[in-house]
């Protein structure tokens, strides 16, 4: 007979963030008990006052993200506990998993009258963040918030780090920014589990290369 052979836990990749969304590390998740997780990092963590309220962007081995909001039990450079952890609504999720960039992107709408669609117009638009859910654009068009315009289809085509989609999006806000152009926030329809994978992945790069970028400066 075989010897028993404990499984070694394994983790997920997570960043973690003050409760404000600031980024603090990227590393490594371990459930450790009902509502706690280890983290890890090779590149240390920032030590954390106990009490602390914290959120783990956390990434399972589909690819799906999750958020958890919970307070720092204990804290060092090699490990650190969060305990009383509970997930965070779709809302707080999109607040939360956002990151800033200065990118390129094509808005196109489509006319849905005849039954079928049309091309009305296409806009290249300056991506100014993404989130899982959704992102903001700032363009010189004028879009009308839906439903005063319920008859246009609008797709937005965004460059990923290796891939190029296209998604189905709907406009939640507006903010004027300038005379000419105006903030936008879009939110992304039901997105299918490749595409929602690949954003996921993407803004975890960015969070991971932001949060290395300000180490390197301090």
């Amino acid at each position: 007979m075989m010897p028993f052979m404990r499984r070694k836990k394994r983790g997920v990749k997570c960043v973690l963030q003050s409760d404000s969304n600031e980024l603090l590390a990227d590393g490594v998740a371990i459930a450790a008990g009902e509502g706690a997780f280890d983290i890890t990092s090779e590149k240390g963590l920032p030590p954390l006052a106990m009490g602390s309220l914290v959120k783990l962007v956390m990434h399972g081995e589909d690819g799906a993200a999750q958020v958890y909001r919970g307070r720092v039990y204990y804290s060092n450079r090699e490990k650190l506990r969060v305990e009383e952890a509970a997930l965070c609504s779709g809302n707080e999720k999109r607040r939360t998993y956002r990151v800033n960039v200065n990118n390129d992107a094509r808005l196109t709408a489509y006319s849905r009258g005849g039954g079928s669609l049309r091309k009305a117009w296409v806009e290249m638009v300056k991506l100014r963040d993404i989130s899982s859910g959704g992102c903001l654009i700032e363009t010189r068009k004028d879009l009308e918030l839906e439903p005063g315009n319920p008859g246009l289809r609008l797709m937005l085509r965004i460059t990923l780090h290796s891939s190029v989609e296209e998604v189905e999006v709907s406009v939640k806000s507006r903010l004027n920014k300038k005379s000419d152009a105006a903030m936008y926030g879009l939110e992304f329809a039901e997105l299918g589990q490749r595409v929602a994978h690949a954003i996921d992945m993407y803004v975890l790069k960015l969070q991971q290369d932001q949060i290395r970028k300000s180490r390197n400066s301090l």
